[in-house]
């Protein structure tokens, strides 16, 4: 009788157990676990929850407006994973930008905005705390008219299929993978003769941006030093043993090195990683947590390490007298402050709500006109409009040697006021319907998995996001075609 009831609990155990953690393999977007889909709206709960007492305390009626905002955003962002007969998948585009844009974006800073408000912007000066309160407020509500945008397009748009033939099986890949590292290398090689030695390369980002070696000659060589970390990429998407070899790691840790020695970007050094483990999901339909934690404390790493070192360079007039703190807290400590930043005094679309049109006309469309001139070489065709921010950085925070990105939401309603950002999202939604069904219809297909892991990583409607996105993909098409010669017949139908 005891070993039946035994067996009778050990049952129900397995069945709830099976419930909440087994993931059905089958969908191609990696579905989300009811414990999962818990835990991410526990997330949601807690951004809710926290900042309240500290609401009540204010005793102020602007925070109170600011916080009601805050609210209406965050559960707008929710609604995906709270809709019945949907299941929220990570890597269903929706989800997706809702974990990686939204979450990201609260996680940077604004989440803290309803708890302490604003003082200070570095683009706006010093202001009442009433009137930060009103302008956050305002920033959350088209941060809200956004969103809701963004699933209207999704959902308006209709569902196709466009089916590419599979290639040819390819060939050769660890060759091919490392012709294309040390390819890049050369790009390398020609900043270091132009520039005089490993040492300045390394001490550009310290200088200000007219002053660097990509102002005088082009940024052509600094590309090319970095496209070495698309290769790895497309092998593991031909090949998903890959992941398992030695020779694998090593020629991506080479071009990791290649790209950040070039260019100095620890966001650079980051995000190959991501597209890797991305993809790596796809093919297993599985989410490796313990390489999720390591990776998270690693960018944090990277990112404090990396903000020290650029800052140590624009203090110091060589390598040899660059100082900088060699503690793991402390690079931690500066990567978050950095995020805060990003997401309170420094928001490029605070600034631009802050400003517009009081301060500063509307664009009327100009910073768009920088997308046609993604792929023209300013070495070769001179100067090109300046993106969304250039512009930011030159007309608003009055500094015209930096770029401060105004955010999709900025951009849109820079350009064209609260009509551009609802036309702008629903086009994004669209867009993303459109990018989503061809990865459905074409899951086994290497060059559409790279690229719609791209996509769902680097597409945003805003002028700059465009341009990095484009940097990214156009290599990979035409680096692909040198792993195999696919076949692009395909089938169209609604």
């Amino acid at each position: 009788m005891h070993l039946q009831l035994d067996l009778f609990k050990n049952l129900i155990g397995e069945i709830i157990v099976s419930y909440w953690l087994e993931r059905n393999k089958k969908s191609v977007f990696v579905l989300i676990t009811p414990l999962e889909r818990v835990v991410v709206l526990s997330f949601f709960l807690f951004f809710l929850v926290i900042p309240f007492p500290f609401v009540v305390y204010e005793e102020s009626s602007s925070r109170f407006l600011l916080y009601f905002a805050f609210v209406f955003y965050v559960v707008t962002l929710a609604l995906p994973f709270t809709l019945p007969g949907f299941r929220p998948s990570f890597l269903h585009p929706i989800c997706f930008y809702v974990i990686w844009f939204g979450m990201q974006s609260l996680l940077r800073g604004e989440f803290s905005l309803p708890i302490s408000g604003l003082s200070y912007h570095r683009a706006l000066g010093v202001k009442s705390e009433a009137e930060f309160d009103f302008l956050l407020a305002y920033s959350f509500l088209l941060d809200t008219i956004a969103l809701l945008s963004l699933y209207a397009g999704y959902v308006l748009f209709p569902k196709i299929k466009m089916k590419f033939a599979l290639p040819c099986k390819p060939r050769n890949l660890a060759i091919t993978t490392c012709f294309w590292v040390v390819f890049s290398g050369f790009g390398l090689f020609a900043l270091i003769l132009i520039g005089g030695g490993v040492d300045q390369i390394l001490m550009q980002r310290g200088l200000a941006s007219d002053q660097r070696i990509a102002s005088q000659i082009g940024g052509h060589w600094g590309f090319l030093a970095g496209i070495g970390v698309l290769a790895p990429t497309i092998w593991l998407a031909c090949e998903p043993q890959a992941i398992r070899k030695k020779f694998f790691w090593m020629l991506l840790v080479i071009a990791l090195i290649l790209k950040f020695v070039s260019t100095g970007s620890r966001g650079g050094t980051i995000f190959p990683l991501l597209i890797i483990g991305t993809v790596y999901v796809i093919q297993t339909r599985s989410i490796p947590y313990n390489f999720v934690i390591i990776g998270v404390f690693a960018a944090l790493l990277i990112v404090g390490g990396g903000g020290q070192f650029r800052k140590a360079t624009m203090q110091s007039e060589s390598l040899s007298a660059i100082n900088i703190d060699t503690g793991v807290s402390g690079w931690i400590s500066s990567a978050l402050e950095e995020m805060h930043g990003q997401g309170a005094e420094n928001n490029g679309q605070i600034a631009v709500l802050g400003a517009v049109p009081d301060e500063v006309e509307y664009l009327w469309g100009e910073s768009y006109l920088s997308i046609p001139f993604i792929f023209l070489p300013s070495a070769i065709f001179g100067e090109k409009p300046d993106a969304g921010g250039r512009l930011l950085s030159t007309k608003i925070y009055n500094n015209p040697l930096n770029t401060i990105p105004p955010q999709t939401v900025g951009e849109a309603y820079w350009n064209f006021s609260v009509v551009g950002v609802v036309l702008i999202f629903i086009m994004h939604g669209s867009l993303l319907k459109l990018i989503s069904r061809i990865f459905f219809s074409n899951s086994s297909h290497p060059l559409i998995v790279v690229l719609y892991v791209y996509f769902l990583f680097r597409f945003q409607l805003n002028s700059d996001s465009l341009y990095s996105l484009a940097h990214a993909t156009l290599p990979i098409v035409l680096m692909y075609f040198t792993y195999s010669w696919p076949r692009f017949n395909f089938k169209f139908s609604s």
